[in-house]
């Protein structure tokens, strides 16, 4: 956290521009945990199916960041923020949403799935690693090892500030910062998917300097200080 932002104006900015998403959010949570509970007792947990799932339900969470930071710009909200102090506290109060919101839509896919499997009597470890060994999409999205897990809560960390990197870039129309992200993206993808077997830490060194490059664009990003038209 740099020298002059506190917390606790961090937590106020945060509750101001984000009170009035938290519903759509929560809506969504349960829509996930419902369809992925749906996919579970039609057997269809383990196919392309849930990949699809996931893809819309990250869309869908997108779209909900988008409208909120949007209405932020028609009320002149980020326009006057640029120009306080605080704006280090608000980029910060983003970032640490974004983060919170991607990795509660990870852990609503993460406890549907083992409400589902204790539901349909599926207790033990062997039998969790047995039902998801063959899927490799299954495998990737929903791990059962501690230092998977961790990993996977780093790289939804990491989808949420992406898509911060990507909101807002395009918003003030400094499109030289969202080409690299679309780049990063599509390599954090095949990186995930071509090298799933590799080291959780190999992984989590490519998740620190992806997070490395976009705290550095949000610097040189927010150190706009004129004015931007929505």
């Amino acid at each position: 956290m740099e020298e002059g932002v506190h917390m606790k104006q961090i937590f106020t900015i945060m509750e101001q521009t984000s009170r009035h998403s938290i519903k759509a959010i929560s809506i969504l949570y349960i829509i996930v945990a419902i369809g992925m509970m749906a996919l579970g007792f039609t057997q269809q947990v383990y196919s392309y199916t849930y990949l699809l799932l996931v893809m819309v339900s990250v869309i869908a969470l997108w779209i909900i960041q988008i409208r909120r930071i949007s209405k932020q710009f028609k009320t002149e909200t980020y326009q006057r923020i640029l120009l306080l102090p605080e704006k280090k506290a608000y980029m910060w109060s983003e970032l640490i949403f974004h983060m919170i919101t991607f990795m509660g839509l990870f852990l609503v896919f993460y406890f549907s799935w083992l409400l589902y499997l204790m539901i349909s009597g599926m207790h033990s470890v062997n039998q969790i690693v047995l039902t998801s060994w063959d899927n490799a999409i299954f495998k990737l999205m929903l791990p059962y090892e501690r230092l998977n897990l961790i990993g996977n809560l780093m790289l939804w960390m990491n989808i949420g500030i992406q898509c911060y990197v990507f909101t807002i870039s395009f918003k003030l129309k400094k499109f030289i910062f969202v080409i690299p992200v679309i780049i990063l993206d599509f390599c954090q993808i095949q990186f995930s998917w071509q090298y799933s077997d590799y080291s959780v830490i190999f992984h989590m060194m490519f998740y620190i300097a992806a997070w490395g490059y976009s705290y550095i664009s949000l610097k040189q990003i927010f150190r706009q200080k004129k004015e931007v038209k929505s």
